[in-house]
C-alpha cells in the first residue's frame, strides 16, 4: 500500500501567499458559502490575505493550519485569537510549533470558544480583517 507522509503531501500544495489565498477562497466558496455570500470578491481577497498574515504571526506554516485559522476567523470571529487562552495556546513554547494550532481542538477550550463567539466589538472585528485601517487612523 502506498503511504504519503504529511510533508510529502504538503509538497503538492500551494506555497506562495497568492496561491494560498486562492486556495482558501475556493475552499470558503465550496464549504462556507453562507459566510461569504454578501462579501464582494475584492474585499474577500483582502480579508483572506490579512487572515493569512495574522496566522503567520503565530508562525503557522502548513496550509492546513493557515486555512483552518482563516476559516475560524470567518466562522467564529476574526479576532478569536485575542482570547487569552487561545492566544496562549498558539504561542505556548512548551508545545512543538507544528502542533500548536491542532491542539486547540484537542484540549478543552469550550469557554474560550464561547468567549470568541461573543466578540461583538465591530471596530475590533474590522481591525482584525483590515489592520491597515488602524495605521491610517493613527
Amino acid at each position: 500500500m502506498l503511504r504519503i507522509r504529511e510533508n510529502q503531501f504538503e509538497a503538492f500544495l500551494p506555497v506562495n501567499d497568492r496561491k494560498i489565498t486562492d486556495f482558501i477562497i475556493n475552499h470558503l466558496i465550496k464549504e462556507s458559502q453562507d459566510l461569504i455570500d454578501r462579501i464582494p470578491y475584492d474585499s474577500l481577497k483582502v480579508m483572506v490575505t490579512n487572515g493569512i498574515a495574522r496566522a503567520k504571526k503565530y508562525n503557522l506554516s502548513s496550509l492546513a493550519d493557515i486555512a483552518g485559522f482563516v476559516s475560524i476567523m470567518f466562522e467564529i470571529a476574526p479576532n478569536f485569537d485575542e482570547i487569552p487562552e487561545i492566544q496562549y495556546a498558539l504561542t505556548d513554547e512548551s508545545i512543538p510549533q507544528n502542533k500548536r494550532f491542532s491542539q486547540l481542538f484537542e484540549r478543552r477550550f469550550d469557554s474560550a470558544w464561547e468567549l470568541a463567539a461573543d466578540l461583538n466589538d465591530d471596530s475590533a472585528r474590522a481591525s482584525a480583517w483590515f489592520p491597515e485601517l488602524l495605521t491610517e487612523e493613527e
